[in-house]
């Protein structure tokens, strides 16, 4: 547990230092922190930090469900029974807490400054788990409605936040794709549907715009919750020509 949380909050250092947390608004109170907590420090206070842990195992080896017991890694019934499309999910942190909150805040209230800790969460997690450089970075578009009302796709806010924390030399780091894969239909929320009821309402509501052959591609987006939104783009994705499509994003909703 140690190897994995130290790595991540050394990442989170790397920023500016606000004058309040960015949760609660208290005054940042880490002068005897210890090293490998001080980190946090350029977005929350000690207190909030502590409700930010990352997501180990044991959980699912395909889309990253937390398994409340056991060790390692292994599959889990959904995925068995129907295996997704996407070769892994990963996620930065439990979909509860403070993660809820911080997410909440960054899309329903504008709070888009928050994209950069999550992406820097999200690169910890990358490099952690994902073990080839894609050739290209998607994020899940969102339906015309949608972003007229909110005013930004918050999946392409947290993969150029993630972009911007892997800090990849030029030329040795993936294409950042914010165009290409597209929503062809403009369906309803996915929020408070059934795991039925999502596969069946993003069903023929993606499409691909450009060729993807032969590349490695991550997928982010800020929520795994039940993987048909992701499941649907990777199989555009893969009819297009990409060799194999991970997911990677802020939170994972069990």
């Amino acid at each position: 547990m140690k190897d994995a949380v130290f790595p991540w909050l050394r990442l989170l250092g790397r920023g500016l230092l606000p004058h309040a947390c960015r949760l609660c608004r208290a005054p940042l109170d880490w002068p005897d922190a210890g090293a490998e907590k001080s980190c946090l420090a350029p977005f929350f206070c000690s207190l909030c930090a502590q409700d930010l842990p990352p997501l180990v195992p044991p959980f699912c080896r395909i889309c990253g469900l937390p398994f409340e017991t056991g060790e390692g890694e292994h599959v889990c019934g959904h995925c068995l029974a129907h295996p997704p499309a996407f070769k892994m999910a990963r996620a930065a942190c439990h979909f509860e807490g403070n993660l809820m909150d911080i997410i909440h805040r960054f899309k329903y209230h504008g709070r888009t400054e928050l994209a950069a800790p999550l992406g820097r969460m999200m690169a910890m997690t990358f490099d952690q788990y994902f073990r080839v450089i894609p050739h290209r970075v998607l994020s899940v578009p969102m339906t015309d409605k949608g972003l007229r009302k909110r005013g930004f796709n918050q999946a392409i806010l947290l993969a150029k936040a993630f972009m911007d924390a892997m800090d990849w030399k030029p030329g040795a780091g993936p294409v950042l794709d914010t165009k290409s894969l597209v929503r062809l239909r403009h369906d309803v929320s996915q929020t408070g549907l059934g795991r039925a009821g999502r596969r069946a309402n993003v069903r023929g509501a993606f499409g691909v715009r450009a060729s993807m052959q032969g590349e490695n591609v991550v997928l982010v987006d800020d929520v795994f919750t039940t993987g048909a939104t992701v499941n649907a783009c990777t199989r555009e994705l893969l009819k297009a020509g990409a060799s194999s499509v991970a997911v990677l994003t802020a939170g994972h909703r069990p």
